[in-house]
């Protein structure tokens, strides 16, 4: 029988890690707990880092395009737009999807294929309109594939042989078995419930190509980044050493006060006695929810 996760409240470090996450929510989302079902503290970490997992980090990139893109005329200038702030580092959120910031709401297509899609137009925060980009980010280079519409989300192969075609074997893990018999439907790809992690997508690509999904039904957890997880897993376990370290140190009665310093990568821990001076504590060299947003926000 699988032993259910739980979720320690105990530790000071923890409760203002999870109190930090959850006022970051509010602040970098503009997302209220209080409208998330079955809400505990404890997940703000999973929550924040499942929802960065699905946007595309602000930065500057350059922008190449396959032979088969091309933007309705209509739409040039909304394209103009776009492509002024991908260029220039602009944060895309306003083009995606209002499921974005919905974190328990996986991008079943982006998890499994690699390929992002954004609309071409923006209004109230969110994408709007049909038309819709679809891209491959390698570091610093934005592979723009094709300007389409909902119906290629149910079409991965067309857009996978694009690519492969424009810059082939660059943007996916190829599997050495091409199978043009692929089990991938619109059910699949719309109900969460029918979610998994696929072996061979497209018939033609080894293993998922962006994020692992997995579930905790117990913690009423469903479809989160594999790699979420993990990361909340080892932060929480750093965490809780550190304070058994001082525990020990400076006896079981002491409070302690966290920081995190995401622009320094560091926790500043404070033992609340007279006199007492911050410790600067690192973050761990693996990922770690603090780490994540670090390097996604800063």
């Amino acid at each position: 029988m699988k032993k259910k996760q739980k979720w320690a409240d105990q530790f000071n470090l923890k409760r203002d890690y999870y109190n930090i996450f959850e006022q970051r929510l509010r602040d970098d989302f503009q997302l209220e707990t209080s409208s998330i079902q079955d809400y505990k503290n404890e997940i703000s970490p999973i929550i924040y880092t499942s929802i960065l997992n699905k946007l595309v980090k602000p930065k500057p990139r350059k922008i190449v395009l396959s032979d088969a893109f091309h933007v309705p005329e209509n739409r040039l200038r909304d394209w103009d737009i776009v492509k002024r702030e991908i260029e220039s580092g602009a944060n895309l959120e306003k083009f995606l999807s209002k499921d974005a910031v919905n974190w328990n709401k996986a991008d079943f297509f982006l998890f499994t294929f690699g390929i992002y899609h954004m609309h071409l137009t923006s209004k109230n925060g969110v994408g709007t309109n049909k038309e819709l980009l679809y891209f491959v980010l390698k570091e610093d280079v934005l592979y723009m594939i094709l300007c389409g519409d909902h119906s290629e989300l149910y079409s991965p192969a067309e857009l996978i042989d694009i690519a492969e075609n424009n810059w082939p074997k660059k943007l996916f893990n190829l599997s050495e078995l091409k199978n043009n018999e692929y089990f991938y439907t619109k059910r699949l790809a719309n109900d969460p419930d029918s979610h998994f992690n696929l072996i061979n997508p497209a018939g033609r690509l080894a293993g998922v190509q962006h994020s692992l999904i997995t579930s905790l039904p117990q913690d009423e957890l469903k479809n989160v980044p594999y790699k979420t997880i993990s990361s909340y897993n080892k932060e929480v376990e750093y965490l809780e050493k550190l304070e058994n370290e001082l525990v020990r140190k400076y006896g079981g009665d002491i409070e302690l006060k966290l920081d995190i310093d995401f622009d320094k990568r560091q926790y500043i821990v404070r033992v609340l006695r007279d006199f007492s001076i911050p410790l600067y504590v690192p973050f761990l060299d693996e990922s770690t929810c603090s780490s994540w947003l670090a390097d996604h926000c800063l």
